[in-house]
């Protein structure tokens, strides 16, 4: 079973972001040839930290109302109450991923203070 849910609306995005657990989303689009070298690394991480944080990944080609918040890609952005506590920016082996995500989920700063904001459909699906 993959881990990780590909968000396609607003909607799903607030009803995932009032999860319990952090909340970890990897933006990306289809033409981002760093985003393509992320996206087993995310898969992997995802299934092996599932439980300790909901995972989900959204298309900014697709859907860039989704992405207001993210200005390079790939972005791994994690959320706690719907704010924005960290973030991962660039392709990276899965070692270093792990390195800079793990203090994010395990041992949550709420230091940023960014909140989310206008969204609109409904609509998810597992990959």
């Amino acid at each position: 079973m993959n881990s990780v849910i590909e968000i396609r609306d607003s909607e799903a995005f607030r009803r995932l972001l009032r999860s319990e657990l952090p909340v970890v989303v990897e933006f990306w689009a289809p033409w981002c040839g760093p985003c393509r070298s992320l996206k087993p690394v995310f898969e992997r991480f995802a299934a092996e930290y599932c439980g300790k944080a909901e995972f989900a990944s959204v298309n900014t080609y697709e859907f860039p109302q989704l992405s207001r918040s993210v200005r390079y890609l790939p972005t791994v952005l994690v959320y706690r109450d719907t704010r924005i506590v960290g973030q991962v920016v660039g392709a990276k082996s899965f070692e270093e991923f792990q390195q800079e995500m793990l203090p994010l989920i395990l041992n949550i700063d709420a230091s940023c203070d960014s909140t989310l904001e206008g969204f609109g459909e409904d609509h998810v699906r597992t990959r």
